[in-house]
Parts: C-alpha cells; sequence; structure tokens
C-alpha cells in the first residue's frame, strides 16, 4: 500500500500543535528592522524671527530640495535660511567618525549666494519673501554620457523670480507683475513653479513656467469703511484702491526663457476671451465676488469630460495652502468617445517627439533608476500641456501658447477629489475639513453626474472580538491632517485574518483611505468603512492640543501659541528604497517622527525631534546609499534623518525554530515506527 497505507488519520492534539506552531510563526515571522538617525543639521538664527522665538506660518520658506545638480553622481541638499541665505551642501565628513561623538555635525556648504535686492531702476528694493524653490534641466535629454546641470529658481511673495546655475551664479532676475504698495494688502494664495527642457524657440534654452494667485487680507472696501466711519471718503480715493481684484485673485501663469527671463507667453485674467471683471459705477457699492462667474470656459476651451482619462493622472485633489500648488507636464488629446481620437486647436502647437526617450522603468535603489540624472517630467512622450492643481482645481494650458485646453472646476475646501473605486469617476472625500470639525468621521459623495451622499462612517474607534472603544472627544480640531487615498496595499492584520488567507494581497481596482490623528493613531479602511489595520506611534500632539481647548486664550501659554502659529505636523509617502513602491508613511508630530509600512500598519522606526516641526518634511537621498532619507524642520533649523536597514536575526532565528518545530511535528505524526508502536499496543489491548 506504501506510505500512504501507514498515515494514520491526525488526532486533535495534532492539529492543536500545528495551530500553534502557525501561531508562532505568524508572531515572530522574519522582518527586517530600520532606524531614523540623525545625521546632521543646519542652524536657524532665532533673531531673524519676528517674534525672535519661532517661525509663524508666514515665515514659512520653501522646502529643501534633494537632487544631483551637477550630474556627478553625488546628491546634493539645496535649501534657504530664514536670513535669506540660498545654500548647496552636501552630507559632511563628521558623520564617518566615530559614533561615540553624540554632536550632530552641521552639513558642509558647497556653495552659498544671498538672495539679491531686486534692481529697478537703479535702485535697490526688498525683493519680497520667498515662496516657491524648484529645480530642472533645461537642456533636453541626449544619451546616457551626456553631462547635464540643474538650474535652481526661486519665486517670491512680490513676484519676483531668480534663476541661479548649479554653482548659485545669479543667470537672470525678473519681476512678472508689480502691484507696487498692494502688495500690503494681499498674501499669497496659491504659487509653484517649473522648470522644463522643453522650449517655444530654439534659443530659448528651456522654459521656467511660474503661476500663482493671491488672496485678500481684508478687503479694501470694508477697510475704507471702517477707517472712515465719519463718512468723509471721496470717490477718488475709493476708485484709487478699487483696481481690478481679478489681477491678484485670479491664477496667472507665465512661461519664461530659460536663457534670460524673457516671457515666451502669459495667461492673465481678461485673455484668451475670457470676460473682464468691471467695477460697477455711478457710486454703488459692489463686492468682488458677485464679479465671479462657475465654469466660465475661455474660448476654445474644452469640457473637462473630453480628457477624462489624462485629468485622473493629476488626482487625487487636496489642496489647503500654497505648498498643495502642484506643476506638471502631460500629453492631452481630446477623446471625444471611446476609441476615437479627434485633433483639436489645442494640439496644433505639438512638437516632435523627444529625440532620446527615457525608459519608464526604474531600477529599485539606484539614484535616478539606474538612468542618467533627469526629471520626472522628462518620461512624459511628446508634451503639450501644463497641469496645474491649485486651489480652483486642475487647469491645463497648452504649453507653447498657454491657451487654456481644459479645466476641472473644483471647490477651494479641503476636502480630497479623486477616484476611490473601480467606477472611474470623481468623488469628494469629505474629513472634517472646515473649522472646529472632528476629523474622526470620513464621508464619500460622488459629485457627477448628479451630487450623491455614498458612505459616512468613523474612523476614530477600535473594534475588538468584544467591545468597542472611540476617541471621538480626544482628538484635536484645530490641527488636522487630510487622510491619503492610494491604491490598495493594505492587508488584513490579526491572527485570525492570516490563517484565513486574509494578509494575501489581491489584485483589484480597490483603494486605502490612511486617516492619521492627533493621538498618533493611523487607521488603513477601505471606501466602505472597514478597518484593514490601526497602528499607534509616537507621533501625536494631543498633548498640547488639550491645553488649548480647556483653556481660555487669555491664559494661553508661550508653548500654546506656538501650536497655533507654529506648528506644522506633515506626512508623506515614501518609498524605502528609490524608485520603489510607495507603501510606507513618514509622518511627524510635535516631539517625534514615525515611519510606517501600509501593507500591516507595522511601525518600521521611531526618533523624537528636538522641537515641533514647522515645515513639510523632505524626502530625497541626501547619502546616496539607495535608501530614502528625511529632512524635518523646526525653529532651531534643519536636521538630516538617514535611513539605516538592520537585519533582525534574534526574529530569523525565532522563526527558523519554529519552522523547524513544524516539520518535526509533521515528520513525528507521520512517522511509521510510531503507527507500529500504536499497532503493538492495540494488539496488546485486545489480547487481554
Amino acid at each position: 500500500m506504501g506510505i500512504i497505507s501507514k498515515i494514520r488519520t491526525p488526532s486533535k492534539n495534532h492539529f492543536i500543535l500545528l495551530l500553534l506552531c502557525a501561531v508562532i510563526s505568524y508572531l515572530i515571522r522574519s522582518r527586517d528592522s530600520y532606524e531614523l538617525r540623525p545625521v546632521w543639521r543646519k542652524r536657524a538664527e532665532y533673531h531673524h524671527f519676528e517674534n525672535k522665538k519661532y517661525p509663524v506660518k508666514s515665515e514659512q520658506l520653501p522646502p529643501p530640495v534633494i537632487t544631483d545638480l551637477d550630474s556627478d553622481g553625488i546628491n546634493e541638499v539645496i535649501l534657504v535660511t530664514n536670513d535669506l541665505k540660498l545654500s548647496v551642501m552636501t552630507l559632511p565628513d563628521a558623520v564617518k567618525k566615530d559614533e561615540e561623538d553624540k554632536t550632530l555635525p552641521h552639513v558642509s556648504v558647497k556653495h552659498k549666494a544671498v538672495l539679491p535686492q531686486a534692481t529697478n531702476g537703479g535702485q535697490d528694493q526688498p525683493s519680497g519673501w520667498p515662496v516657491v524653490m524648484v529645480t530642472g534641466f533645461t537642456e533636453p535629454y541626449l544619451s546616457m554620457v551626456q553631462v547635464r546641470h540643474q538650474v535652481i529658481v526661486i519665486v517670491t511673495n512680490t513676484w519676483w523670480v531668480f534663476c541661479y546655475s548649479s554653482d548659485l551664479k545669479l543667470l537672470w532676475q525678473r519681476q512678472l507683475l508689480d502691484f507696487k504698495e498692494q502688495f500690503d494688502n494681499y498674501y499669497v494664495k496659491s504659487m509653484g513653479a517649473h522648470v522644463t527642457s522643453q522650449s517655444v524657440k530654439k534659443s530659448d534654452g528651456g522654459l521656467i513656467i511660474v503661476g500663482g494667485s493671491y488672496a485678500h487680507k481684508q478687503h479694501l472696501e470694508t477697510e475704507e469703511k471702517e477707517i472712515n466711519k465719519d463718512g468723509n471718503a471721496t470717490d477718488s480715493s475709493h476708485k484709487e484702491h478699487s483696481v481690478d481684484e481679478n489681477t491678484y485673485t485670479h491664477f496667472s501663469t507665465f512661461a519664461l526663457a530659460g536663457r534670460d527671463g524673457t516671457t515666451r507667453w502669459h495667461h492673465l485674467p481678461g485673455e484668451f476671451g475670457e470676460e473682464e471683471t468691471k467695477h460697477e459705477e455711478q457710486g454703488q457699492e459692489h463686492h468682488w465676488k458677485l464679479t465671479l462667474k462657475r465654469h466660465r470656459l475661455h474660448v476654445g476651451e474644452s469640457p473637462w469630460t473630453y480628457y477624462k482619462n489624462e485629468l485622473y493622472k493629476a488626482l487625487p485633489h487636496n489642496w489647503r495652502d500654497v505648498k498643495d500648488t502642484r506643476f506638471t507636464l502631460g500629453r492631452y488629446q481630446k477623446v471625444v468617445d471611446e476609441g476615437m481620437y479627434r485633433e483639436g486647436e489645442e494640439e496644433s502647437g505639438a512638437q516632435s517627439p523627444t529625440p532620446a526617450a527615457l525608459d519608464p522603468k526604474h531600477v529599485i535603489g539606484y539614484a535616478y533608476g539606474g538612468q542618467r540624472p533627469h526629471s520626472h517630467s522628462e518620461h512624459v512622450t511628446n508634451a503639450n500641456a501644463v497641469v496645474i492643481n491649485h486651489q480652483n482645481g486642475v487647469e491645463v494650458l497648452n504649453l507653447l501658447t498657454g491657451r487654456p485646453i481644459t479645466r476641472l472646476q473644483l471647490p477651494d475646501d479641503g476636502a480630497v477629489y479623486g477616484t476611490l473605486d473601480a467606477e472611474n469617476d470623481i468623488k469628494k472625500l469629505s474629513w472634517g475639513e472646515q473649522e472646529r470639525y472632528s476629523p474622526c468621521f470620513l464621508e464619500i459623495q460622488r459629485l457627477f453626474p448628479i451630487k450623491e451622499q455614498l458612505e459616512r462612517f468613523p474612523v476614530c474607534m477600535t473594534k475588538r472580538l468584544f467591545f468597542t472603544t472611540n476617541w471621538v472627544y480626544d482628538e484635536d480640531m484645530f490641527v488636522k491632517l487630510p487622510p491619503l487615498v492610494i491604491k490598495s496595499v493594505a492587508r488584513k492584520s490579526g491572527i485570525i485574518r492570516h490563517l484565513l488567507g486574509h494578509h494575501l494581497r489581491k489584485e483589484t481596482d480597490a483603494y486605502d483611505l490612511i486617516a492619521i490623528g492627533s493621538l498618533g493613531r493611523v487607521s488603513s479602511v477601505d471606501k466602505n468603512g472597514d478597518f484593514n489595520w490601526q497602528t499607534q506611534t509616537s507621533a501625536s500632539w494631543d498633548g498640547v492640543a488639550l491645553v488649548v481647548r480647556q483653556m481660555k486664550k487669555s491664559d494661553w501659554t508661550e508653548q500654546s501659541h506656538e501650536f497655533l502659529n507654529s506648528f506644522h505636523p506633515d506626512r508623506v509617502l515614501m518609498p524605502l528604497q528609490l524608485y520603489g513602491d510607495k507603501v510606507n508613511l513618514i509622518l511627524v508630530g510635535w516631539s517625534s517622527v514615525s515611519l510606517i509600512e501600509l501593507t500591516e500598519g507595522r511601525v518600521l522606526a521611531e526618533h523624537s525631534t528636538p522641537c515641533p516641526s514647522t515645515g513639510p518634511l523632505v524626502v530625497g537621498d541626501f547619502n546616496n546609499d539607495g535608501y530614502n532619507d528625511v529632512i524635518f524642520t523646526c525653529k532651531f533649523g534643519y536636521i538630516g534623518f538617514s535611513l539605516h536597514r538592520r537585519a533582525n536575526h534574534t526574529y530569523t532565528v525565532m522563526y527558523g525554530v519554529s519552522v523547524f518545530l513544524v516539520i518535526l511535528v509533521i515528520g513525528w505524526i507521520l512517522s511509521p515506527e510510531r503507527r507500529y508502536h500504536r499497532t503493538s499496543d492495540s494488539d496488546d489491548d485486545d489480547s487481554t
């Protein structure tokens, strides 16, 4: 009969042993651990802050940039300090010294420059506060042996643009719009920039695309009424301040030649057939918002549904402040119906294909994926459009003329807009984005073709087998982080789910919603509100927020004012290795930074921070080891955290031992000698 005839049916004890071994192997399965290690710092000078203590939100600087400026294979860190100095830095040599030295070394400054005073008519005047800093290549990518140098572009809140070479030589400066004294009445609402090697003319040397809009600090007419309560304001003074306000609030875009800053095209209010805003005359009061019209299209502009597939690449859209403004390039062709394209006037200026198209595939763990340094937009074949995410939604302009191609108009309310399931339509994800609303409930609404509420579910709760707890009233309503929407990577956590196979990844069109709270709890849910996993991190800020909620404003401490006026928590999706899958989340709170993987919610690494975060996190490989690192910003300056992988030898040994025990148990169950002894014992019992 063979060995099969010798196998005895396993008993209940055998199954218990196997189950116990499986549980042990699940709990101690082999996992690598990671460490966030601070390796350098760049100090900030306190006396440059307005209050001499910490930077307020209006004093926030552009985030640092990690990139290879001169194609030498070594990444540099480009940042602006609060004394308005631009620096190009590399990792300090002191990092390689003995680890017993607890002093955190400063970065090595490679190049330094002071942001210039803008020159106008031979006289120097303040050039404004830097808002945007980007880098990019103005030469087209031609071959693997080509050596290209990037330029650095800085845009200030007074529309000044400064272009620097990779060694910080000022190439040119230009003021795009001059509002003169009106700048004092407005603040930057949205602003961004993009550097591309595409050109309108052969002599352009690439393009620098800059766009932005302003918002009122206080409406001018209302301010005039409050100042002149006795009614002495004259009509002439009213007309002097009542400029065309659309000039400020309209998102205006400029394309500048990379060589000398010459304007190649611009998109200003009233251009391309758009109606100009006109104020009421004859002494009648007229509010500026009454002149706005919803969904007004420019001449030649097409509805967004003709470009639906391309527009979806710019989603999810979540705009809350100036740092959420994004510029990208794309290839837009009008889709009239499925499978058929129709040439439109927006393609009249289409360029010839890129001379050497870049391979979209990158080798994980290598700088620039094993290719020469390049920008992400250089992977777009035959780009013909500039795609802008700003406070009014997604706007698409022709790359060569600036003529509007299409736009996806979305409300400026802080909600998340994007595709959340396989239905492939745009939905709104509300998360308590309004002021003094709790972030503990997610609400999904359909927008097109009709507005419809689909789901509403809580995320500030924990479900167990015998009980359910929630912390709705403990969450902060002052400082909140919006949820993230990503393609589903989550695996159900828990031993029972693991044994049932729920941890296995399934190829579906599902999405994960990653909710983050002030208590440091991170939750992954699907669109129906079912939890994938929940985890607790040290990146919280609920302790300070609780004091703010419980005390009167007159009793607030210095820490409370710093919390409301300076604190900036942040979270960024990132791969562990360069060009890997973005299945990890880096999160910073009041006094800690945490790294979480998003498949099972495991905390990979955590580290304390010396002061509260005051700016966005920046991810990149500044030590050139193939793993992404993090730059953290606070009132003390900038701190660089490097990510180090550590093999978990202890868990590996325990995992190997548990597997070995499973093999022994199975071998013992199937052992022929054991069956022989069992048979002999049963024969003896029968004989007696």
